[in-house]
C-alpha cells in the first residue's frame, strides 16, 4: 500500500491493526481501530472486525487478500 495515500485528509480513512491477523485458508480476519463521527460531530474510535476473503477481494479489490496476509500488528489498514 502506498504511503502517499495516507498523508493529509486521507489519513482519517485509515485505521491501525489492533492485533495480528488471523490467517485461515481462503480468508483473513483483521481487527483494526477506525474513526467515525458521532451524532454531535465529534470523532470517536471504534474497533472493527473485518473478514477479507480470497474470492470476494479478487473481484472487488484485487491485491487486498495478499495485503491482508502480509499485514502486521500496528500497521495501517483502509477503513472500507
Amino acid at each position: 500500500l502506498g504511503l502517499e495515500l495516507v498523508r493529509g485528509e486521507n489519513r482519517k480513512s485509515w485505521g491501525r491493526i489492533m492485533r495480528a491477523p488471523i490467517k485461515k485458508k481462503g480468508h483473513v480476519v483483521l481487527d483494526y481501530c477506525a474513526s467515525t463521527r458521532d451524532d454531535e460531530g465529534e470523532i470517536v474510535g471504534r474497533i472493527v472486525r473485518s473478514k477479507v476473503t480470497k474470492r470476494r477481494s479478487a473481484k472487488a479489490a484485487p491485491g487486498m487478500y495478499m495485503s491482508s496476509r502480509k499485514a502486521r500488528w500496528g500497521g495501517l489498514w483502509p477503513d472500507i
